[in-house]
């Protein structure tokens, strides 16, 4: 069966962090989207279907938080991993309040962490969508991968 590599969605509004997440994920077999803002963000969840988001924290306007709560209610399947610099008990726990379903704090080697993060909800989200297909009655193999 022909895979088709996953996608990535990247959202930092710092343009290393951005270049950081293209380069490391791409050299992993992803194919990654980044975008600067959380608006923009919200909108390719929807024209670019990726396998799972990526977001930082802080940003100005909606913050990775923000981005979260609203993704969650227009794309619930879609695995989100909130990234920050700050990576404090509290925030990591309003993150998964929010309906992250994982946090990921940026401190060295937080690209090798936040892979292996990325890799483990995403395998969390193809066995929930192999489930409801199975409860509909369809078999697993004709799932779209």
């Amino acid at each position: 069966m022909f895979k088709m590599r996953q996608t990535l969605l990247c959202v930092d509004d710092d343009s290393f962090f951005r270049k950081l997440y293209s380069m490391y994920f791409e050299s992993h077999g992803y194919h990654v989207i980044t975008m600067d803002n959380a608006q923009d963000a919200l909108q390719a969840l929807h024209t670019q279907c990726p396998d799972a988001l990526v977001t930082d924290w802080d940003m100005p306007g909606m913050n990775g938080l923000e981005l979260v709560a609203r993704a969650t209610l227009t794309a619930p399947d879609i695995p989100l991993v909130v990234c920050s610099a700050c990576g404090d008990m509290e925030l990591a726990a309003q993150s998964l309040l929010q309906g992250a379903w994982a946090f990921v704090p940026k401190e060295s080697p937080f690209l090798v962490d936040l892979e292996r993060v990325v890799r483990k909800v995403m395998v969390r989200s193809r066995t929930r969508r192999e489930a409801k297909w199975a409860e509909a009655g369809r078999p697993a193999h004709q799932m779209a991968t």
